[in-house]
């Protein structure tokens, strides 16, 4: 083979080799070996926002970052085929397209492979999936996530009417007496620069409360209150309310609450709701007690009262009878020395005593008007 053939067979395989390498870097589109992650479900509440945390991650990225002459975000709905014209581009960030929402913003740093989007002004018809796409002009440009399995499944935006209402741990509190107790309210925050407030209905004014906005596993925040203070027998069947407020575009917050009932248990080991209602059946015992000591004496003292009225009925009755004896051995006495004359005697019954019953007597006792006396002389 002449060196001249052999020159030509050397020029054309790295013509070959560059052709090839500049393919690949084009198409690198095509390569799997790129992922983003993001919550599988996000609940926004209708007139706030949404937030959904985003990172992604893509092989050899300071590489292309390198060599990207630009780089945006594209967030699609519904579907995750991507077309310039296609209706279903919500936000475009290179072209400042914004389709369905008063806005959206990219809040993360897309160099930092930080996605993180807000949805601002969230409506019920927004309840969709949507899908992030990067591109890096023009050496990358993907859909992420656009697989229907599952543990790939890009992120669902659940639009509400209403919150969901605080989670309020522990849920059973039955606790001893004089002793400390944490309780933990945990609202959803969709929207982190809208977050809900947390406030807490019939605590003890000694109790400390704390709260602060975190970030759970999957990224997305919620706010935290924990309620701090010492437990006493008077909280016995307390109710404790935690208030979740949320503040959104509308006329009226949304506020939901959730409450738990304290159990405190004494230092001997009985409950105090048993000892209250043991003490409760007692009191009711002496109360009926009472009433009925009350009724019988009330019963007696009626019955005295009739026997003394029959008994002093029967004393004026003896009076009378007296009395009228009386007139009549005077009657008698003064007949022996009487003379011929006829006098007349009176009588003064204003001094007897006659009770109700009188007439029920009358036919016994004769009633003396006056008398006649007639007296002759032997």
């Amino acid at each position: 083979m002449s060196s001249t053939l052999r020159t030509l067979m050397a020029g054309n395989q790295i013509t070959s080799f560059i052709f090839i390498s500049s393919v690949l870097v084009h198409t690198h589109s095509a390569d799997k070996d790129y992922s983003a992650v993001m919550p599988q479900t996000v609940t926004a509440l209708t007139g706030s926002c949404v937030q959904i945390p985003c990172t992604f991650h893509i092989s050899n990225f300071e590489h292309k970052l390198n060599k990207a002459e630009s780089i945006y975000g594209i967030w699609t709905k519904s579907k995750s085929q991507f077309k310039k014209k296609d209706g279903f581009i919500a936000f475009n960030s290179s072209e400042n397209i914004i389709r369905g929402f008063s806005n959206i913003q990219i809040t993360g740093n897309i160099r930092e492979r930080n996605c993180t989007t807000v949805f601002y002004n969230i409506m019920k018809n927004h309840s969709d999936l949507y899908y992030f796409r990067l591109e890096m002009e023009p050496v990358f440009k993907a859909t992420f996530n656009p697989s229907t399995d599952v543990t790939k499944k890009t992120v669902r935006i659940n639009v509400r009417d209403s919150p969901q209402p605080p989670e309020l741990k522990p849920s059973d509190l039955t606790v001893m007496e004089e002793t400390t107790v944490n309780l933990i309210c945990s609202a959803e925050a969709p929207c982190p620069k809208q977050p809900p407030t947390i406030s807490w209905f019939n605590i003890s004014k000694s109790a400390l409360i704390t709260t602060q906005l975190q970030e759970k596993p999957d990224k997305t925040q919620s706010v935290v209150s924990m309620l701090t203070f010492k437990v006493s027998y008077k909280d016995n069947r307390r109710n404790i309310t935690c208030i979740a407020t949320y503040p959104r575009n509308t006329p009226d917050a949304s506020t939901v609450e959730t409450i738990v009932m304290l159990r405190v248990i004494s230092q001997s080991g009985f409950s105090h709701l048993v000892i209250f209602g043991c003490t409760g059946g007692l009191l009711a015992f002496l109360l009926l007690s009472a009433v009925f000591f009350y009724c019988m004496r009330k019963k007696a003292s009626r019955q005295a009262h009739v026997i003394g009225s029959d008994q002093a009925e029967d004393r004026n009755r003896d009076t009378m009878a007296i009395c009228t004896n009386n007139v009549t051995a005077i009657s008698k006495n003064d007949e022996k020395n009487e003379t011929d004359d006829l006098y007349y005697g009176e009588m003064d019954f204003s001094k007897l005593q006659t009770g109700h019953k009188t007439e029920e007597h009358s036919n016994n006792v004769s009633e003396t008007e006056y008398s006649e006396l007639q007296v002759t002389q032997r």
